[in-house]
């Protein structure tokens, strides 16, 4: 019986993953195929929040967009971050770039007993800085490196008829770097793109963006504000706005939105940190979202587990077995339409397949751990700062982010 069991959770599996890669692949072929938008553009500001050196590439790349209506730059940053006198001289050189200051908000929970998140901070701040033209806002953050037609990609949706969104989004994409913990996060994050057009979908705060008229049709300002929900989650929060209001988000398909490769191989501590972030983020902010995750990951793990140790008794369960190929394959099939879709070159040709060959069959263990220490977690360190679901609690000890070095003694 227990055979049997574990092979009936094989087959749904496969099943639930050979629908994902359908949706998929038709989403991708639909918007290849859809008319060229032909009206007016809007202006647009691009609000990019950033926290320590920001990489020469990520500038010129977000300076170079191909866009065909107004269009400015909002980079926030605070006082003492590193990234401060660099974006000043940007600011300087170029007309399009304003650069504005947010409150650190160790500093005003200390003195304001306001607590908030860093990034949603920035986003207020940015917000109330732009201009009364702007129409529609779009969010990247300061390691993503935009292709040229990243901007026209997430505003056009907005102004077609046919997609009725007040938001769209771009998924994350990490091309690997050497070793395997790189092309476990690569795999991981090919994976999380299918969750972008389920029932639970949501916006990734470092590639959207939303209308103006939005921020007075849902209760978004008071979630970044810090008064509903919890008060770090910017993109779960605007996520959770949109939906209950009953507006619409349309997720954009292609590789538009990626990291650098990273030079140096990267830990295994430093993926694990990463993704069990995101999943404390969806734990915290959009419960739904992670019950969509932990749900068929933990049943897919406890299953290849449980097959392991019965399988020499009852030998359907060797079926079971079977998941880890199962993963990969589907798994393989969605790094073939991100890489026939990257117009510009920019991903090594073949890197997404070999990161899903080598890292593929670990997506749903590491989801399932993610999601077991999320549920028991209390406390998050994102930015140099640590902080509850509504509390700032202080600084961490990473300064990587300061231009120079300071006390990191937590609130009183």
């Amino acid at each position: 019986m227990m055979g049997l069991a574990l092979a009936v959770v094989a087959a749904l599996v496969a099943v639930s993953r050979l629908m994902m890669g359908w949706v998929g692949r038709r989403h991708a072929t639909r918007w290849r195929q859809r008319e060229p938008y032909s009206g007016s553009w809007p202006h647009v500001s691009v609000i990019a929040p950033r926290r320590g050196r920001v990489g020469q590439e990520n500038i010129d790349d977000l300076l170079s967009q191909d866009y065909e209506g107004t269009w400015d730059i909002i980079f926030v940053t605070t006082q003492e971050d590193a990234s401060h006198d660099q974006l000043r001289e940007h600011e300087a050189k170029h007309r399009r770039v304003r650069l504005t200051l947010a409150r650190d908000v160790v500093q005003l929970a200390q003195e304001d007993g306001i607590h908030r998140g860093q990034k949603c901070e920035n986003l207020l701040t940015a917000i109330a800085a732009a201009s009364t033209e702007t129409e529609i806002f779009a969010c990247i953050d300061a390691d993503v490196w935009p292709s040229r037609d990243w901007l026209r990609s997430l505003v056009e949706p907005l102004l077609r008829t046919d997609t009725e969104a007040e938001a769209t989004t771009l998924s994350r994409l990490y091309p690997p770097g050497p070793g395997l913990a790189s092309n476990i996060q690569t795999a991981w994050l090919i994976g999380g793109a299918g969750l972008l057009l389920g029932p639970s979908m949501f916006t990734w705060g470092g590639s959207c963006a939303f209308r103006r008229s939005m921020l007075d049709k849902t209760d978004v300002l008071r979630r970044w504000q810090g008064l509903e929900g919890p008060i770090c989650c910017d993109d779960l929060n605007l996520s959770v706005a949109l939906r209950k209001g009953g507006h619409r988000i349309c997720y954009v398909p292609g590789p538009m939105a990626m990291r650098m490769p990273p030079e140096q191989e990267e830990s295994l501590s430093t993926v694990l940190h990463f993704t069990n972030r995101q999943l404390l983020h969806a734990w915290w902010a959009q419960r739904d979202l992670f019950w969509h995750i932990f749900v068929p990951t933990g049943l897919e793990t406890l299953s290849f587990l449980a097959a392991l140790c019965v399988v020499w008794w009852q030998p359907l369960a060797a079926l079971a077995l079977s998941l880890p190929l199962i993963d990969i394959l589907s798994l393989w099939g969605a790094s073939l339409r991100l890489e026939s879709m990257d117009l510009e070159g920019r991903i090594p040709p073949g890197s997404l397949r070999k990161a899903v060959l080598k890292g593929g069959a670990y997506g749903s263990l590491l989801a399932t751990i993610n999601c077991l220490t999320a549920m028991a977690t209390t406390r998050m360190n994102w930015g140099g700062v640590e902080y509850t679901p509504k509390t700032v609690i202080g600084y961490t000890e990473n300064d990587s982010w300061r231009a120079k070095t300071r006390s990191t003694s937590p609130l009183p």
